[in-house]
């Protein structure tokens, strides 16, 4: 069976750093906005999501790296011109999808806000490259997906993926390309 179906209205806002991707009720919102403050951060953070694949796919990465994985709960497909698609519909798909861009040598970490971590940001934590390169604005996909290019990551550079909830379905997943990966993420 294919991923979760959703219709969706995008829309791009002219800001660099933040890439939010989503579908809201129905519809999925696309959304560039304000990069991370650099600096402490006294809000509470939590840690990355565990990398343990729980939920099962329909079908798997085949030879010469193309990607075909889709299930309930999140999707990465390959797409013409080198970029992958990524959706994640469902929290329960976050290890899964976790597993399957560690699987793919995409350096992209899906993390989950907790209120649980007391860390702070990175101090300098600005990419090198260019979000709009790595997950440009036409790449968003009615069904809520979204395009990324891994061969626009710049070597040391990392996708952030934050989806909004802590359980059940995500109308929101806010990508981020970052320099340091932070060990934990604030809750709101």
């Amino acid at each position: 069976p294919a991923a979760h179906q959703r219709p969706a209205r995008a829309r791009a806002l002219p800001r660099r750093g933040v890439l939010t991707v989503g579908a809201l009720g129905a519809a999925a919102v696309v959304a560039i906005a304000v990069p991370l403050t650099s600096g402490p951060d006294r809000a509470q953070e939590a840690s990355p999501a565990p990398r343990h694949d729980t939920s099962t796919t329909d079908s798997t990465a085949t030879d010469g790296g193309h990607l075909d994985i889709a299930n309930a709960d999140y999707a990465l497909q390959s797409r013409p011109g080198g970029t992958v698609s990524v959706q994640l519909m469902d929290h329960e798909g976050v290890s899964g999808l976790q597993a399957a861009l560690d699987k793919a040598g995409i350096p992209a970490t899906v993390m989950v806000p907790s209120a649980s971590c007391h860390a702070t940001r990175p101090t300098d934590n600005h990419a090198r490259g260019t979000l709009s390169k790595v997950v440009p604005p036409s790449g968003a996909h009615d069904d809520g997906s979204r395009d990324i290019k891994p061969d626009a990551i710049v070597p040391g550079d990392h996708l952030l993926l934050v989806p909004n909830s802590k359980t059940g379905p995500v109308s929101l997943l806010t990508i981020r390309l970052v320099r340091q990966l932070p060990t934990c993420l604030p809750a709101d």
